[in-house]
């Protein structure tokens, strides 16, 4: 793999993206407001982490 081919494909990863209000999720490059209540939306972590 060169470097062009590794730029391309971290450019095109997907992330998650979760409305507070209305609770959607998202799997988009890049996503600022929910589509469905218009509310900002945030970005979820790429790694999980345990809640008790």
């Amino acid at each position: 793999m060169n470097d062009t081919e590794t730029t391309l494909q971290d450019e095109s990863r997907s992330s998650l993206f979760h409305c507070p209000d209305c609770k959607a999720v998202y799997i988009d490059t890049d996503k600022n407001t929910c589509s469905t209540c218009n509310t900002t939306v945030e970005r979820v972590p790429s790694t999980l982490t345990e809640t008790v």
